[in-house]
């Protein structure tokens, strides 16, 4: 199910909604089978690595960011929610499928 396009909606922090900032555009993240990610925002196309431990239901990404565990909070058919740890900020990520 992690395999697809899925397009970044918004983020929450601390209970709250927070709108992508503008300068992001269309930010995306796509999950490909043989373990290549390709995040895309409205400046640039960054390729990593990614594994899942289905256990944990840990994504572990691997770019030009470093190494960054998220864990999966929901997955469905057309939603995926993972909170991530960035700069010391806890936030989650709430994606729509576009594929």
């Amino acid at each position: 199910m992690l395999c697809h396009k899925w397009k970044v909606t918004h983020i929450e922090m601390n209970g709250q909604k927070i709108p992508l900032p503008p300068e992001l555009g269309e930010s995306s993240l796509e999950i490909i089978a043989d373990g290549t990610l390709i995040e895309k925002d409205a400046t640039e196309e960054i390729k990593g690595k990614w594994s899942y431990d289905h256990k944990t239901k840990i994504l572990t990404t691997d770019d030009r960011d470093g190494i960054i565990k998220h864990v999966i909070l929901k997955i469905s058919e057309t939603e995926l929610i993972f909170k991530s740890e960035v700069d010391g900020t806890e936030m989650n990520l709430i994606m729509k499928r576009l594929d």
